[in-house]
């Protein structure tokens, strides 16, 4: 017969068992480096960010800004080989 469907005895339930193409951009092919499995980068993922669930100085670390720069400096292109290590922000 063949697979069964995911919404097999479930009341009131239609699950689309297609695959919808324009999400496949926002889903990860591979896990990003510091995680070794999907269950570390989805537990990694689930916790809160805002200051409801963190103390003001991790929700600060957690939300800055990969650049930190003034209003109307001039931003240098990066090159493809510069690998600096990312300084402590300041507020």
């Amino acid at each position: 017969k063949g697979r069964r469907r995911q919404d097999d005895n479930k009341k009131n339930v239609i699950i689309n068992e297609r695959r919808i193409k324009k999400n496949a951009k926002f889903q990860l092919h591979h896990i990003p480096h510091p995680y070794t499995s999907r269950e570390q980068y989805e537990i990694a993922m689930a916790g809160g960010v805002g200051p409801e669930w963190n103390v003001s100085h991790a929700v600060k670390e957690l939300t800055r800004p990969e650049i930190y720069t003034r209003a109307g400096k001039i931003i240098q292109p990066l090159s493809k080989n510069a690998k600096a290590k990312r300084a402590p922000a300041k507020f």
